[in-house]
This record gives structure tokens, sequence and C-alpha cells, in this order.
């Protein structure tokens, strides 16, 4: 069971992939605000929320109790509501792993060592089984434009990702835990997935720490819709996405999906939202679930719009990975998703407990906890009786025995796992308390509707309110409202805090897995690709990557290409479609008087006015014998782009030019390009 938790993701049931109690709603055009009010009164509304960048659309809270399928199917019956569905909750694609040595085998495989386990047998790589950057830079190494990274932030002060973060254009979707306020400059990553996948896009290149992105220039939009429990609302992507479209952001990168273990229909938000975008390429995961996508969509990767990409993940040796999913007609290509390493947060662990030395290290106030077992792993465990108590017992708590110091942290959470069973008046929270002051209660609260007695849950309970301090104090509190019966059961598993702490000298880095490590390698190559193609829509752009996908076994009849992406291969494609420009000649002197038999120079200046090269260049001067002796055209060479040209020709009349006045035409011609043409004057006197 996943219980989705704080960070703008409301508490969900166990068997239900959406936020309880909220429906978003696509009115008609032109609706008024009286049918706005009947269709939340028609379903007991509490509140209305709008989606940002989609038009008419928005979010309705429903009553207490209500079904939220049952409550979109009501709404959709009206006739001025267009459709109406739950608001869905998509899990970011990750597969974690811990650290280990290893290369950026994705931009530039050589056949090395792969393996991130040094006690494991080495896997080797095959040499070009990657995204085909190395080849790339030689190119370009960047621009392009800007990506959004449609995650949980960016880590802004990561030296390797500072220099390329868009500070101006980013901006937070995620309501604060425990509340409807949302602070659009709270883009700061708190989980880790986001700032992973923003240094395989765009971390700084040939700055002598870390890691190179696919694009060492691009700029880094970090969209925060994903919060510190990796939970993420449909209506915040959908808002997400469309701000990166109404900004005209080229590309946008979204390593998340829906599950599907729990299959949902097409998220009419998200697709909306992607339609209204028709300016941003929206590069999605295929997910992690080794699942056919054909059969049971996942979105928005599955979506059939031309202006989405979605990726698989294959390893070093071209295999398609073993969690990724594949689609013949929805997953487009696959790109490097195993052992990638790339730019993290630095975590730091004030304390943990596993338990296994009983509830040593522990207050107890003002009544004991018990030292227990649950299928035979200790526990500290509370159910209301207490010998030297009154039974039952009406408050308890556990408080960690040490003082923490929190100095120069950010983003604490209290993780626990915690199983039992609360009753209608009892309640179980985590309590802290900053340099002595009053307690304060963390975000959430559980109560009997919100803990499953059958299973773990994992909570992660929000102290930002501590972040920096210098001695916190952490309590487990049982509360009832009244005589607490029957009797609760409250069993404590584990239970920690981690932080995020300053980066690590040089940078914070970590090894993922999954097809959201795949994605970014893709989206990195389309903005690398935009670097030499500035004018390309996303539409062509997706066209291009397709069309030079390198064929791999693993990946025929399983992705609509067949193979991978090669953004080298892609970059030679635009370059060989783009016209080469020339400037127009110039010509010095303009005009020039010579007497016969005496030499003069002239010099024709020209440039390279595109990014490709200039082949088969030549610099020619169209003149009479009388005028000139010896070549009249440079030899044959290749220009490079944005590069200067010149030719010095020598003109000594002959004694039968004298007294005449000439034209003289200057030319420069390439292949694929358009000649230009420039004249001089050259008069001789008698």
């Amino acid at each position: 069971m996943i219980l989705f938790a704080g960070a703008g993701v409301p508490a969900a049931a166990a068997d239900e992939p959406w936020v309880r109690g909220e429906v978003v709603v696509k009115f008609e055009p032109q609706v008024t605000r009286a049918a706005i009010s009947s269709s939340v009164r028609a379903v007991s509304g509490e509140g209305l929320t709008p989606v940002g960048g989609v038009e008419d659309t928005r979010v309705i809270e429903t009553g207490d109790g209500q079904d939220v399928e049952a409550a979109a199917a009501r709404l959709e019956a009206r006739d001025d509501v267009a459709w109406a569905e739950p608001n869905y909750i998509l899990r970011i694609q990750s597969l974690p792993n811990d650290p280990f040595l290893g290369s950026l085998w994705g931009l530039r495989n050589v056949g090395q060592n792969t393996m991130p386990y040094a006690e494991a047998e080495p896997v080797f790589g095959i040499r070009r089984i990657d995204v085909g950057a190395g080849r790339a830079w030689g190119v370009t190494t960047g621009g392009g434009g800007r990506v959004a990274i449609i995650d949980s932030g960016i880590d802004g002060s990561h030296p390797d990702l500072a220099a390329n973060v868009d500070r101006k254009l980013s901006r937070n979707f995620v309501a604060d835990p425990g509340t409807d306020s949302v602070d659009p400059n709270a883009w700061d990553d708190q989980h880790g997935h986001g700032t992973h996948v923003a240094g395989t896009i765009g971390a700084v290149g040939n700055n002598g720490l870390g890691v190179a992105g696919v694009n060492w220039k691009t700029r880094l939009v970090a969209l925060r819709t994903c919060g510190y429990d990796g939970g993420c609302t449909s209506a915040d992507i959908a808002e997400a996405i469309a701000w990166a479209g109404k900004h005209r952001i080229p590309v946008a990168n979204a390593s998340l999906g829906s599950d599907p273990d729990e299959p949902i229909g097409p998220i009419q938000v998200m697709r909306e939202a992607i339609e209204s975008s028709p300016h941003t390429l929206l590069v999605a995961a295929a997910g992690n679930e080794t699942s056919d996508d054909d059969a049971v969509p996942t979105y928005p990767c599955s979506f059939p719009l031309s202006n989405v990409l979605c990726v698989a993940s294959i390893g070093s040796r071209g295999q398609l990975s073993e969690f990724s999913n594949w689609g013949a007609r929805s997953v487009d290509v696959g790109a490097p998703g195993e052992q990638i390493r790339s730019t993290f947060l630095n975590r730091v662990y004030p304390f943990e407990d596993l338990f296994s030395d009983g509830t040593s290290g522990w207050i107890q106030e003002p009544y004991a906890w018990k030292d227990t077992d649950f299928e035979e792993s200790p526990t500290l465990t509370f159910d209301g009786r207490d010998g030297a108590a009154p039974s039952p017992v009406p408050v308890a708590s556990a408080t960690w025995g040490e003082p923490l110091n929190l100095s120069g942290l950010r983003h604490c959470r209290v993780d626990f796992d915690v199983v039992g069973q609360l009753h209608g008046n009892q309640t179980f929270a985590v309590e802290y308390r900053v340099d002595g002051g009053q307690p304060k209660t963390a975000f959430p609260v559980l109560s009997a509707s919100s803990i499953d007695p059958a299973e773990p849950a994992q909570i992660l309970a929000d102290l930002s309110g501590a972040d920096g301090a210098s001695s916190v104090k952490v309590a487990f509190v049982f509360r009832a409202n009244g005589t607490p019966t029957p009797l609760p059961l409250t069993q404590l598993i584990l239970a920690g805090m981690r932080c995020n702490g300053p980066n690590l000298p040089g940078g914070t880095y970590h090894y993922l897995d999954g097809t959201s490590m795949a994605t970014p390698h893709v989206a990195g190559a389309a903005s690398l690709a935009r670097s030499v193609s500035r004018g390309i829509g996303p539409r062509k752009l997706k066209r291009v990557l397709l069309n030079t996908a390198v064929p791999t076994r693993s990946l025929r009849g399983k992705t609509v290409t067949g193979g991978r992406v090669d953004v080298a291969r892609a970059i030679r494609s635009l370059m060989r479609a783009k016209p080469v420009r020339l400037t127009r000649p110039r010509v010095s002197p303009g005009s020039l008087g010579v007497r016969s038999g005496r030499l003069r120079l002239i010099t024709v200046r020209t440039r390279n006015a595109s990014q490709v090269p200039a082949r088969r260049f030549r610099i020619c001067l169209r003149a009479p014998r009388q005028l000139i002796r010896g070549g009249r055209c440079t030899s044959p060479l290749k220009l490079g782009s944005r590069s200067n040209a010149r030719a010095v020709f020598r003109v000594r009349p002959r004694a039968a030019a004298a007294g005449r006045t000439f034209r003289l035409q200057a030319i420069v011609r390439a292949r694929k390009a358009k000649p230009k043409e420039a004249t001089v004057r050259v008069r001789v006197p008698r």
C-alpha cells in the first residue's frame, strides 16, 4: 500500500489512484457563474480552484463522504459540463539505487564497466549504445532554449546546476503541507528526483565539477509539481504543462506517470494542457512496471498527440531494461536508463532508530510504551494500558532523548512506519519543540480513517518550521478525546529524520535507475538538437529524433521506431537540411583608377552566416582579360559556420584598356547556397 500524504497530495485510500474528495471539471464555454455554483452544489462542494492555464477548468472539493467517481459522473451528466474526472495522482517514475562509482555511459559508451556494485560481476557496455552526446559535442555543446522540468523541483544551489537554472520562470504548483497555500517561489527540490533529472539534461559542462548534462548550456526551468513523498496530482501537472506552453518553453521533461496496476482513463485535464501548448514538446516516461503501455496506458506517455514523445529504458548493452514498460504503438524510442549518475541532494539523517535495542534512547511521558514485536521485528508499541496509570490511558508520548541540531539543514522530515488500530476519538501525531518552545504538531495527524490496521504505512512528517534550528526535540504522541474506548494499538516499526544538507564539496551525486532517467536523456537531446535549428517546432523536432533513431534489436516490436535516440545523428540530419547563407560580398576598394601596366589589389570579403558549414565554397571575380592575369576564382573549400573568408585579386590593366571604365563582379558561391554578388568600378586613364 502507498499512503499519499503531505506536500500538496492529500491522503488517498489504498485502492484509489486520485485525491480523495477532489474532481477536476471542464465547463462549457461562456458558462455562467450561476451554473458553476449549481455544479458545486450538485456534489455538496466546499471549494472551487481554477487550473491555471487550462481554460474553463476548475478543481471542485466535494463534500464529506462523496464518492469521487460518482461525483465526476454526476457532474459530467450536466449540460454545462464538458467533462469531469478525479484529480488523479501520478508517481515519479524512478527506481532508487545506492551510490556507486561509475561513468556517464548514457552519454558516451566506450565499453566501460557499468555495474554499480563492487561485489558483483562487472557488466561492460557495448560501444555507442548511448544517446550520442559525446559525438554531438563536436558540433555543439549547448543552447537551444529552455527545458521545463515537471518534477519535484531542482536544487538551485547545486554547483553543477546553479549557472543553468532559470529562476525567473521556475515555479511551484504544490500546496504547503497540511494547507491549501501555494508559494509559487518554493520550487526548491525536497525529494531529489527532479535534481537528478535536471543534471542529465543540463548540468554545466566543462566546469571541472561532477557530471555534464547532454546540453551544457541550456536554461533549466523548475516546475515543481511533486511533493517530498514523490506524489503529484494531475491538476498540478496540467498547470505546469500549461505554464511551459504559455511561456513557449520548447521542451518539457515529465519523468512521471500513472500506475498501470491501477488503470485509469485518459486524464483529460493533462491532455487539454498538452493540446493547448502546441509550441512545447513534452518528453514523458513510459513507466517502470514491466508493462505493455498499449494494453494498459500510462499517462502522459500514452496520449496519441504529436507533441508528446514517450521513452523506454535500455541498459548499457542495448537490452530493454527489465523494469521498463514498452508499447509498439505508444512508446516511441528507448534511451539509457540504468545506473545513471547525476546531480542529487545531500541527504543528512540526524537520527534513526529501528528499535533493535528496545526502547532505549526514548523519554516516555507520562506513561510508558512497550517493546514488542511486529512480524518478528522490534517495535515501540502503545496499547492504552499501563500498570502505573489510569486505565485506559488518555495520552502518552515517546520523545527522542537527545536534542537534534539541525543547523544548516533544510526540509527536515520525520520518517516513520506505523501500523495499528485507532478509533473515532483517537489520534496519533508527531510533535516537535524548537529551542524549548511550545510543542508544534507536524503534518499529518493520523486518525481512525487514515491509518491502515493491516500493513505498514510509511509517512514523512513535515518539520520545515524547525529547519536550521540548533535544538529540536521530536515526540510521537497518542491522544484520546475523552475515554479512549475501544483501546488503541499503535506500533512504530522504525523512526528517524532526514534533511537536505548543504552540497558536498564539488557537489552531491547519486545513481538511479528507471524510465525517469531515460527520459531526460531524450529531453536533453531534443534541446541540444535545437541549438543547431532554433526555429524548429516540436512536431518536426520529434519527427527528426524518431527518424534518426538507431535500430536496436531489443526495441524491435516494442517501440514505434524500434530504436534508441541518437542526438548526433539528429543534429547531422538537421544540418544537412539547413540551407547555407552567405553574406553579400564586400569589395574594397569599391572603385579605383589604375594606369595600364600598374598592379592594384582588390579584396573581396564575405561570411558564412548559417549554422552549418558551406561546402565547395568559392570567391570569384568576373572581369575582362584586359584587367586580370591569373585565376579568377579561389579553389573550392569548406567554410565553417559563422566563419569569415576573403580573397585578394591582382588587377594589372593592359595597354588596350587605356581610356576605358570597366565594371567587375565579385561572386560568392557554395553548395546549397544562393550566390551573392557585388560590383566594383575600375577606370583606366590614358
